[in-house]
């Protein structure tokens, strides 16, 4: 509590002015992060999505996958890793799956098949895009695991005494 009005102003700007003076600058430039190694391609992500969708999507909805998986492909693409983008073509695969005609998008398509539910037609898109990523044989045996995200007790390879 501050005695005056003034005195509440001079501490408010006072604590702005050192909240601020402690951020970064907003037009700083930040250093590029480097992978090592060649990033793994879209369709390695499927199991982990199946499993723990809530890792990867804000809300877990055909509409958020097709976000993720549309945004790490472009990534992938545009950092010069283009045969990580490896579920291109699933558009076709829904068509020649439900026999659809005309303009859709894939996400919608697979929703309108359980009536607009989200819950029934998540898992359904992702079985859709394993088959559609297995039919065009392997790419890669790598997937992304969530083995560094399981506690010592659920590790199978602690020993019991």
């Amino acid at each position: 509590m501050a005695e005056s009005d003034e005195r509440a102003f001079d501490l408010f700007f006072a604590c702005l002015d050192a909240s601020s003076s402690a951020t970064l600058h907003p037009l700083e430039e930040v250093p590029p992060r480097h992978l090592e190694g060649e990033p793994l391609a879209v369709s390695g992500y499927l199991d982990v999505l199946a499993e723990r969708p809530g890792m990867f999507l804000r809300r877990v909805s055909t509409g958020c996958l097709r976000a993720f998986l549309d945004g790490y492909s472009l990534a992938a693409e545009e950092e010069g890793w283009p045969d990580c983008a490896d579920l291109e073509g699933f558009e076709h695969w829904v068509r020649r799956q439900f026999r659809l005609r005309g303009m859709f998008r894939w996400e919608d398509a697979l929703l309108a098949q359980f009536g607009g539910d989200e819950a029934a037609a998540f898992p359904s898109a992702v079985r859709e895009l394993k088959a559609f990523r297995a039919s065009k044989g392997p790419v890669s045996d790598r997937r992304y695991t969530v083995e560094h995200w399981k506690t010592p007790e659920q590790s199978p390879n602690q020993t019991t005494k």
